[in-house]
């Protein structure tokens, strides 16, 4: 089967550059615009849409106009940020150790205090890939940077201590091919196509 992995539309956070993690915000107009545009999928029949738990995820699923299926889990949610959640990537450099604040990356077992390393969340996904239900057809997956960076390092093998070649951008699609497998199809996919 194939999953087509998107990333949820901007919230007030996003814009603002926080951190949001399990802050559970909905998406900003500006977000529900992007989302309302974004027609990646117009033509093609999903067999299944999951979608986070959190509200930024189940309104982009639903802005797509998919809401009539959406399955949402709690384990597609973002990584925890604990004592990071709402602040900006300055605020949260400022509280790293000296030895820390070199690395843009920091390895898949770093946690912010009070929440939930890489490592945890690729283990969460992988006990979301194994309930999926087996087909041969298209899923749409709503989600987070945090877990689609972790999506990527299962089907890799990165081990976030560097930027990965290629590398996830948002906002685009993701496809990825699971057989009992997780493997990278393509990345860096438009939303938005003539």
């Amino acid at each position: 089967m194939e999953l087509w992995v998107i990333r949820h539309a901007s919230t007030s956070w996003n814009e603002e550059g926080r951190y949001q993690g399990r802050t559970d915000l909905p998406l900003s107009k500006k977000g529900a615009a992007e989302a309302r545009a974004w027609n990646f999928h117009h033509g093609r029949a999903f067999d299944h849409v999951f979608s986070s738990s959190l509200k930024r995820a189940a309104e982009t699923a639903e802005a797509l106009g998919l809401d009539s299926h959406i399955q949402k889990t709690d384990l597609l949610m973002e990584m925890n940020l604990g004592e990071w959640e709402g602040l900006t990537k300055e605020e949260a450099r400022a509280r790293l150790a000296p030895s820390e604040i070199a690395q843009d990356w920091l390895g898949l077992h770093h946690r912010a205090p009070g929440g939930e390393s890489m490592a945890e969340v690729m283990e969460r996904l992988q006990t979301w890939l194994q309930e999926v239900p087996p087909h041969e057809g298209n899923s749409l997956v709503v989600s987070h940077k945090g877990t689609i960076q972790a999506l990527y390092a299962l089907a890799t093998g990165w081990d976030a201590l560097s930027k990965p070649k290629p590398r996830p951008r948002f906002p685009h699609l993701h496809r990825f091919s699971w057989d009992g497998t997780l493997k990278v199809l393509a990345l860096n996919e438009p939303l938005v196509r003539p």
